[in-house]
């Protein structure tokens, strides 16, 4: 099995920071949005060495994730939460 760049228990903690009932949610809800949203943050993470780079990977994840508020609201969590570390 390959080493997650992003813990599943990271993603899992944006995800119920954007939004706080998932803390309640099935099983199969989390990895669903874990799915999701797994790729676009190890995309910009693994983006980071670059500025411009991650201008554009930023823009691009958001734009993958718009058919999803929950999982574009947890991007924008990860990604202010980032920012601030």
């Amino acid at each position: 099995m390959a080493t997650e760049i992003v813990p599943t228990v990271l993603i899992e903690e944006v995800l119920i920071e954007a939004s706080p009932d998932l803390e309640w949610a099935p099983d199969s809800q989390m990895r669903t949005l874990t799915d999701l949203l797994r790729p676009a943050i190890t995309k910009l993470v693994m983006s980071c060495t670059s500025p411009a780079q991650m201008a554009t990977t930023l823009e691009q994840e958001r734009e993958s994730l718009s058919g999803n508020r929950l999982a574009a609201k947890a991007f924008e969590v990860f990604v202010r939460n980032m920012s601030e570390a």
